[in-house]
């Protein structure tokens, strides 16, 4: 899992590559080419800064907290961490030097070419949250 990569360090560096909104419907890196490792690096750089990146919207992920203010559903801004850590107590995170890049899964980056944000889950109460939310939404009651 990653949330960092050269050239995604800080709004500034993001800003300067390009975002390559229809970036899913390019070709895939041709297999037999010579450079073929390097064109999967990239495509995966492309994807993570066009795909990845976190924006705050109301109405996408702003909703309003007990003092009427807002705040972002996802917990953006995210934990910067120089290192990936993980602790004891089950918390964990990966190098991330832009507190807006959601975590990704460099293989599901490059062959599904969308955001694909994930959690790892490392202990029983995150699992059954999630685990309640999944069977919630997929079991909603019918109008």
């Amino acid at each position: 899992m990653r949330a960092y990569l050269p050239g995604l360090e800080s709004a500034d560096s993001v800003r300067t590559v390009p975002n390559e909104v229809e970036v899913a419907f390019s070709r895939p890196p041709d297999l037999k080419h010579p450079e073929y490792n390097n064109l999967l690096s990239n495509l995966e750089w492309r994807v993570a800064r066009s795909k990845n990146l976190h924006t705050c919207e109301v109405r996408r992920c702003l909703v309003p907290n007990k003092k009427g203010g807002l705040v972002c559903k996802c917990h953006a801004p995210f934990a910067i961490a120089e290192e990936d850590f993980f602790l004891e107590d089950g918390s964990w995170g990966p190098e991330r030097l832009y507190e807006f890049m959601n975590t990704w899964v460099p293989a599901l980056t490059v062959n599904i070419w969308c955001n694909n944000d994930i959690k790892l889950l490392s202990n029983s109460r995150e699992t059954m949250n999630v685990t309640f939310y999944i069977t919630s939404y997929q079991t909603k009651k019918q109008g």
